[in-house]
C-alpha cells in the first residue's frame, strides 16, 4: 500500500519509573523491561524516547510526536 495514516502510542522512556508494574523488574534490553510479580510478569514491555519514535517513523509524512498526559509518545503521520 503507497498511501495511509499511522496513529499509535507507545510508553515514554523517562516516565518508566511511574508504572507501578515496573516497581521490581528484569531488564531485558535497552528500553525493554519484563515484571518480576504481577499478571504480566515476564511479559517484556519497551519504553522509548522521541528520538526513537521520530526514527521509526521517518519515512512518513506530516509526523506529528507529543507527549500525552499519561506519559505516552503519541505518532501521528501519513504516508
Amino acid at each position: 500500500m503507497d498511501d495511509g495514516k499511522v496513529f499509535i502510542t507507545v510508553p515514554d522512556f523517562k516516565n518508566t519509573n511511574k508504572w507501578n508494574t515496573f516497581k521490581d523488574h528484569e531488564k531485558l534490553a535497552e528500553g525493554t523491561f519484563a515484571p518480576l510479580i504481577g499478571p504480566e510478569k515476564g511479559l517484556p514491555h519497551s519504553f522509548y524516547k522521541k528520538e526513537e519514535v521520530q526514527k521509526l517513523f521517518s519515512k512518513f509524512r506530516d509526523l506529528q510526536v507529543v507527549l500525552d498526559s499519561h506519559d505516552r509518545w503519541v505518532a501521528q503521520a501519513s504516508k
